[in-house]
């Protein structure tokens, strides 16, 4: 089998389903470059340099945090946006710029390393707590370092506000504000390796109904962009060129499950009711408090689990 045979099998990827919804079209490998850390020694005159060069990045970090909630505020609402004031403090915690300028002085090494350094010995402890809401948190300390370096390298941030047409975004991870930050005309679904339920790319993903599958361990090395794919969100598949029989599966699958939810909103305002006359209360599972509208629309008469 030549090479072009082998890459139009239909081949399947599994992970966890994060967000439901079927999606099917190009793939887009989103593989941004990531800032070259260097260890290069400097001297007593370029201490100055090093400062003031870290507190432009700082600046203007803080002012990219600050103005992505504000272009995404009707989009998303205050609930979900919540993710950046998170970012703001830890780009704005003492404590850690105080250790940064600190070892700076002592060791006399360029910021870029020094600041990479201190930021790794932060998410690795917070790797290690026990409580998951923490460990999660590792994301955003990443995220915001990353944006800290690329500003400092002067790389660009804006990758996925640029598709030539509607994708399903692949990658290693999406940091939360790269996820904010896609064209939501163009990105249909996307699915990144690794990731959880509690993510940011998740919750984003749910907040735009977007189909997500995160924890697709070491599959962008087998993809290329541009290769047709069907992610399907309910069950965490990810399936590259999928064949005319899997097509018309998941065809019969999406008309299915458009019939039922029409069945449901019809009955949605009905009072539940079982048979031997006994009324359940209908409860929503919500997560943020903009999503209450949603519930209410769909015939939740309060909330089961917050």
């Amino acid at each position: 089998m030549s090479d072009s045979q082998q890459t139009k099998t239909e081949r399947t990827y599994r992970g966890i389903p994060v967000s439901p919804g079927v999606a099917q079209g190009l793939i887009y490998v989103y593989a941004p470059s990531e800032p070259v850390v260097e260890k290069r020694p400097i001297t007593d005159e370029e201490m100055a340099g090093e400062f003031n060069r870290l507190e432009q990045a700082l600046v203007k970090t803080r002012q990219q945090l600050i103005e992505i909630p504000k272009r995404l505020g009707h989009e998303l609402g205050d609930g979900k946006l919540s993710i950046f004031d998170a970012h703001l403090m830890v780009l704005e915690d003492p404590l850690l710029t105080e250790q940064v300028f600190k070892r700076l002085k002592s060791e006399k090494l360029n910021i870029e390393y020094v600041l990479h350094e201190v930021m790794e010995q932060y998410m690795a402890a917070l790797a290690r707590v026990e409580d998951g809401y923490l460990r999660e948190r590792v994301a955003d300390v990443r995220d915001v370092t990353q944006r800290i370096l690329r500003n400092l390298a002067g790389h660009p941030h804006d990758e996925l506000l640029h598709l030539s047409g509607p994708r399903i975004i692949v990658a290693h991870d999406l940091a939360p504000s790269e996820t904010a930050l896609m064209d939501r005309r163009k990105v249909i679904g996307f699915a990144p390796e690794v990731g959880s339920r509690p993510s940011h790319p998740a919750i984003l993903a749910r907040s735009q109904n977007l189909p997500a599958v995160v924890a697709l361990h070491d599959v962008i090395g087998h993809l290329a962009s541009g290769e047709d794919a069907l992610l399907d969100g309910y069950s965490g598949l990810l399936i590259v060129n999928p064949s005319e029989q899997t097509l018309y599966e998941y065809g019969q699958i999406e008309r299915r499950r458009h019939t039922i939810e029409e069945r449901l909103l019809q009955v949605r305002r009905e009072t539940a009711c079982t048979r031997d006359g006994r009324t359940i209360r209908l409860g929503a599972n919500v997560e943020l408090e903009d999503e209450v509208d949603k519930a209410l629309e769909h015939g939740a008469e309060g909330i089961g689990l917050y």
